[in-house]
């Protein structure tokens, strides 16, 4: 039997109350989507080494899920009958509640450093996959049922309010859950929280279905739907046709992955050289919502007049900034000669003085650049949200009409996990060096000129072929010069390179004579490690048994090993000392190891093992000398808690001198692990010492160790050496602070002429837990710390 007309005019008008229920549930599932992120990989980033990496695929997790949850969206609508959509929906949802709490036990936890990336993805598939894979869902299944409820609506508001809820869950958790709630405590009321989501989007999935099988109980016209929410004629999208081409599909997909692959990348860059920690997780992450939610709100955010001279404007100012005082200026064009010579003169003029402005009037600003981390990083977000902004407006100006909303949203997400993949898992077996942020700016200054270029339909060009000819060589030369500034080149002197989930290592190898050249440098022959910028180890060939870098004889180190009171046996012979070090490198406090010392190293990265045996000889060198020198692979204090007491007379924390400082290192739970396993005399009071290197170029950490000493009754001591001019590399500078409690170490003479006290005041002091880690009160950039002047005035 048909529905005829008289029938369906018949019927109640629906009211708003269904719309809000859908924004409601979009919302809401949009919330919990990115509150989960900084969730569990706050909860897992101290089992994997506190690495970058763990972010990176955290989030390759989080885009391949959300790419199956809009294809099971897909697939839904297109083969299900909506009598059936609701039901199938619901049933899941309900499955997904057994999956709950999604707090990760003891049990998860690695047991070395091997495949790293399987076991988060396999973790986070266990934990958290299912509700998230339906979570994911929520936006286009939702806003499906949206198209078909009220035809003549525009679902795509949804999809902006969804990246708002998005964007309010990354901001409040650095804001709020973050410093108020545990990390325990924040799982269990994500997981409440998800209950309710369970219920609110399984009832709408259920009235749904029943409006929808109402609807089709006409054969007549099964592709009319109940107009009950009349709005103006207009207000459907722009069409792109019925049946969308491959090369419009390839756009759905090209675009969202250059800013999926760009905003990783700038992740990556930002966290490397600071910490892995959710203020810099969210900010890039932020923005590059902010730009969905601009993009898909309304056409007049995205205007390619505006956007496209920006990016082109921005992309070759921040290359300036990173190529700095190194641009060469051209040689002033002698006497001409030739006709060709004549013919070139002007250009040759120009490019001298252009070179020679460009050098001058970007170098104090390029200092700044690279010497500012806030200024840094505030450059290449900037630059980031404008490719996204980019990117994400050329995606809504081919937007489908609602029939292929769900194909459009699956093509979107198909983009966001290729990019996610590229930057995650193949760029470091493909590239020995981090050259996807590079490959991220060159195409997001393609892109650039390609909103430009379409602003207006040509009309820029004036449809004149030789201002054709002089776009494509600025274009051209714009490209080589973007290449040419972002792109990290191997040195010349580099003899082996590795990259894995960990990050890169590079082997330098210095040749040269007894101060051949009368520099006054030693120019020994000697191999460098280096961890991404950061110098790790440094030997020279010949003398192989001298310590070198932070490690030397009077550096904080040597002294606590070199001068640490050992005991004597019955025969009055000195007996060894037990050292356990965080962090291998190039093994080189291994050149303090003396007969009998036993010296125990933790290093999460087996690349960093393999290298270390390689090219370097300073543990084979002491187990010559009579020491004893192990390896343990995997995390330091995953290793140490399932270690039985150790009674370390030193132990020896070297993993905060550069690249993404492990701060699960330096809480207070870990402290409680050093405490058990440093040695103590017969009244419990700790003999042995911690000693801790705290160079860094951004981050001062003198406040935490002064905190961790307060709380723990601990003597600090801070030992300084100042880098040797005779060579940089082979004698750096270094701090280090040292905790003990054994008195007869502080009160050696040695040790009083080399140690000062560790100036901090006590309301200055930075405690950090498991729980709460901020790095905003130690970062070394003037800007802050005038600002937390400010703050306490």
């Amino acid at each position: 039997m048909s529905m005829t007309t008289e029938s369906v005019e018949t019927k109640p008008v629906r009211g708003p109350a269904l719309a809000w229920w859908a924004a409601a549930t979009i919302f809401v599932s949009a919330f919990l989507l990115f509150q989960v992120q900084p969730i569990i990989s706050k909860m897992i980033l101290p089992w994997f080494g506190g690495s970058p990496a763990v972010w990176t695929t955290c989030v390759l997790f989080f885009q391949l899920v959300l790419l199956a949850g809009y294809a099971y969206a897909h697939a839904l609508i297109r083969f299900v009958p909506p009598s059936r959509q609701g039901v199938v929906h619901g049933l899941l949802l309900a499955l997904a509640i057994f999956t709950l709490p999604i707090t990760p036990t003891e049990w998860w936890k690695p047991h070395d450093g091997s495949l790293p990336a399987l076991r988060i993805l396999l973790l986070l598939a266990v934990k958290v996959g299912l509700p998230y894979f339906l979570m994911s869902s929520s936006g286009p299944l939702v806003q499906a049922w949206f198209a078909r409820a009220y035809p003549r609506t525009s679902p795509y508001r949804l999809y902006a309010l969804s990246n708002v809820g998005s964007l309010l869950a990354l901001l409040s958790y650095p804001l709020c859950f973050e410093p108020l709630l545990t990390t325990t405590t924040q799982g269990w009321m994500w997981s409440s929280v998800f209950l309710g989501f369970a219920l609110l989007a399984g009832l709408l999935g259920w009235r749904v279905s029943k409006l929808l099988e109402m609807k089709t109980l006409d054969p007549e016209a099964p592709n009319r739907e109940i107009v009950e929410c009349e709005v103006a004629e207009g207000s459907l999208p722009a069409a792109t046709g019925a049946q969308p081409s491959g090369s419009l599909m390839l756009g759905w997909i090209l675009l969202p992955a250059l800013a999926s692959m760009l905003l990783l990348a700038t992740t990556n860059h930002l966290c490397q050289d600071i910490a892995v920690v959710p203020v810099l997780l969210v900010v890039p992450l932020a923005l590059y919502l902010i730009s969905f939610i601009l993009c898909f709100d309304s056409d007049i955010w995205y205007q390619r007049k505006f956007w496209g001279p920006l990016g082109v404007v921005s992309i070759l100012l921040l290359c300036v900034l990173i190529k700095g005082a190194g641009w060469k200026q051209t040689a002033l064009p002698g006497e001409s000669k030739t006709v060709a010579e004549k013919a070139l003169f002007p250009v040759k003029y120009v490019a001298h003085h252009v070179t020679g402005w460009i050098n001058q009037s970007a170098s104090p600003w390029a200092e700044e650049f690279h010497n500012n981390l806030a200024f840094q990083g505030v450059v290449y977000v900037a630059v980031l949200f404008i490719v996204c902004m980019l990117c994400h407006g050329e995606l809504t100006k081919l937007k489908p009409r609602p029939e292929n909303l769900t194909l459009y949203y699956l093509l979107i997400s198909v983009g966001g996990a290729l990019g996610g993949l590229f930057v995650a898992l193949i760029c470091p077996h493909i590239f020995k060096l981090s050259f996807e942020l590079s490959m991220g700016i060159v195409f997001g200054y393609v892109v650039a000129w390609i909103a430009l270029a379409n602003d207006g339909r040509n009309s820029w060009l004036l449809n004149r072929q030789w201002l054709q000819w002089i776009s494509a060589f600025v274009i051209m030369g714009g490209a080589v010069l973007v290449i040419g500034s972002t792109y990290e080149k191997v040195a010349d002197n580099t003899v082996d390179i590795v990259r894995n989930f960990y990050g890169t290592l590079t082997v330098k190898e210095r040749l040269g004579g007894d101060d051949n050249d009368g520099d006054g440098r030693d120019d020994r022959d000697a191999f460098s490690l280096v961890h991404g910028g950061i110098l790790h180890g440094f030997q020279f060939t010949e003398q192989r048994g001298e310590p070198t870098t932070y490690y030397v004889y009077d550096s904080g180190a040597g002294i606590a090993v070199g001068h640490y009171p050992r005991t004597k046996d019955a025969q009055g012979k000195d007996n060894g000392i037990r050292v356990g070090v965080v962090g291998l490198g190039a093994g080189t406090m291994a050149a303090h190891a003396k007969r009998d010392d036993v010296y125990r190293f933790y290093e999460i990265d087996p690349k960093v093992i393999a290298i270390s045996d390689k090219y370097f000889t300073f543990r084979k060198d002491a187990i010559d000398r009579g020491a004893k020198c192990e390896v343990v692979q995997g995390d330091a204090r995953i290793q140490m808690e399932q270690e039985k007491d150790q009674n370390y007379d030193v132990i020896a924390l070297d993993a905060f001198s550069g690249d993404a400082i492990p701060a699960h290192l330096l809480t207070v739970e870990s402290m409680k692990l050093y405490m058990r396993h440093l040695r103590k005399d017969e009244l419990g009071n700790i003999q042995g010492i911690l000693a801790i290197h705290i160079s860094n170029r951004h981050l001062n950490l003198a406040p935490v160790c002064a905190a961790l000493a307060r709380k723990y009754e601990l003597t600090p001591i801070n030992i300084s050496v100042e880098g040797s001019d005779i060579d940089s590399d082979a004698f750096t500078g270094s701090d280090w602070v040292l905790l003990t409690q054994n008195t007869e170490f502080l009160t050696q003479d040695i040790v009083l002429a080399v140690s000062r006290s560790l100036a901090v005041e006590q309301q200055d002091e930075v405690l950090w837990t498991d729980q709460h880690s901020s790095l905003l009160p130690i970062l070394k950039s003037d800007w802050v710390v005038k600002m937390r002047k400010w703050w306490k005035k």
